[in-house]
């Protein structure tokens, strides 16, 4: 949460990763683990890693309560950047009009 603080995002992702791994090796559940779980899913998405992000949102869902709200509207991002993108490469006009502002949704997609 140090790195988080500091705003080293790639940092902090790399321990909460460690973390989680640790606590599931424990079998543990409850806040370490679903905090470990949220920051990983919005780290990821926002690195355009999609199906790992998902994978962090369907364990999420288990989980219930805010976290499972939470991890219902990252799921709902993740749509929209792929039907925005899967928009922008079948429309050729929205393609050069978004270039034309340097919006690139593969580039989109993998920051």
């Amino acid at each position: 949460q140090l790195h988080e603080a500091s705003g080293d995002r790639a940092a902090a992702a790399h321990y909460y990763s460690l973390n989680l791994a640790r606590l599931d090796a424990e079998g543990a559940v409850g806040n370490d683990v679903t905090d470990a779980l949220l920051y990983l899913a919005e780290y990821s998405k926002d690195c355009g890693r999609l199906a790992e992000a998902e994978q962090y949102c369907q364990r999420l869902l288990d989980v219930g309560g805010p976290a499972n709200m939470r991890a219902k509207a990252i799921l709902r991002d993740m749509r929209s950047m792929t039907a925005a993108a899967a928009a922008n490469r079948s429309d050729p006009a929205a393609a050069a009009a978004d270039s034309t502002r340097g919006f690139h949704p593969a580039a989109a997609a993998a920051a």
